[in-house]
């Protein structure tokens, strides 16, 4: 599987006529050519712990989660 911090969805929202309002921060590719790059140094993605895995061991949102599940899935802010 792919390291965390590498793209490998495309964003739902970046081709709406409204176009996706995280812009560079966003956690999905904008367009085929970001899928597989790595996200930028400024990323949040996976930086703090999964509320709601830490109190109940598990998340409606599993592998597609923007927080860690758990101490090893955790990286530095700063790290890309």
């Amino acid at each position: 599987t792919a390291p965390a911090t590498v793209k490998t969805r495309l964003c739902k929202n970046h081709g709406a006529p409204e176009g996706c309002k995280w812009g560079d921060r966003c956690h999905f590719a904008h367009g085929d050519r970001e899928l597989g790059k790595p996200m930028g140094a400024g990323s949040s993605f996976k930086t703090r712990l999964c509320v709601s895995f830490v109190a109940g061991g598990s998340c409606a949102f599993a592998g597609r989660c923007h927080f860690a599940h758990g101490k090893d899935e955790l990286r530095r802010p700063d790290a890309s």
